[in-house]
């Protein structure tokens, strides 16, 4: 290839050269040939696949950009990212995107992964923004002190047994099947205004001595009045 492409640019100004004559003299397929003449493609080289339609600048800086948004908890969802895509690209005049729906395709989407193998499609975590704020020195050794003055005063600071934990879990009846844009390897948590759906509540409780009490399942419940029987 790099032979035929040399020979086609020593050649005169103003002769006519055959592309085709060209290929089966060096032995290179004609089409592949006609691509790297007309610029298409650039470089003798191998070329695997189609170029990207946006800037490998570009891409590396959404790239970043995507890094940066879910470490601080605003990830992007595929079609987030599709859509800044084909926005770019139609800013700043770049073919090669469906004009409809309006976003960059599924292929696109999947080798932009591919060619940043650090991102990757992932579930995201909803963080409780109370325990973050109250996680400091002063109320954990505040809770602390509290606790083993408790436990004094009901005399039970040598009993094990005696001193249990309960802890519940929400199981919801609803679930998304979402998946955002995040990087390999990191936690990935998404910032949100609230949950949706009905929650059953699991509480389990066990004591200092490892011993586990039986499960307790809570349903929600709700009256018609209080004189009534539950419904």
């Amino acid at each position: 290839m790099k032979g035929a492409l040399d020979e086609y640019r020593e050649v005169k100004k103003g002769i006519t050269v055959s592309v085709h004559l060209l290929s089966r003299a060096w032995g290179v397929p004609r089409s592949t040939l006609q691509r790297r003449i007309s610029g298409k493609v650039t470089g003798s080289k191998h070329a695997s696949g189609r170029k990207p339609y946006l800037p490998e600048e570009a891409e590396r800086e959404l790239a970043a950009t995507l890094k940066t948004l879910a470490q601080r908890g605003f990830p992007f969802t595929k079609r987030d990212v599709q859509q800044v895509a084909f926005d770019f690209a139609a800013k700043n005049n770049i073919s090669g995107f469906w004009i409809l729906p309006d976003r960059a395709g599924y292929y696109w989407f999947q080798n932009f992964l591919k060619r940043n193998p650090e991102l990757g499609m992932r579930k995201p975590e909803v963080p409780s923004a109370a325990r973050a704020a109250g996680l400091n020195k002063e109320v954990v050794s505040q809770w602390f002190n509290q606790y083993e003055s408790l436990l004094v005063k009901l005399g039970i600071a040598g009993t094990p047994s005696h001193i249990w934990n309960c802890d519940e879990s929400g199981l919801q009846d609803q679930f998304s099947s979402t998946k955002v844009i995040g990087q390999v390897g990191q936690p990935c948590v998404e910032v949100c205004a609230g949950e949706k759906g009905e929650t059953t509540t699991c509480l389990a409780a066990f004591n200092a001595e490892g011993t586990y009490s039986r499960t307790m399942i809570i349903f929600k419940g709700g009256y018609r009045d209080a004189r009534r029987t539950p419904v």
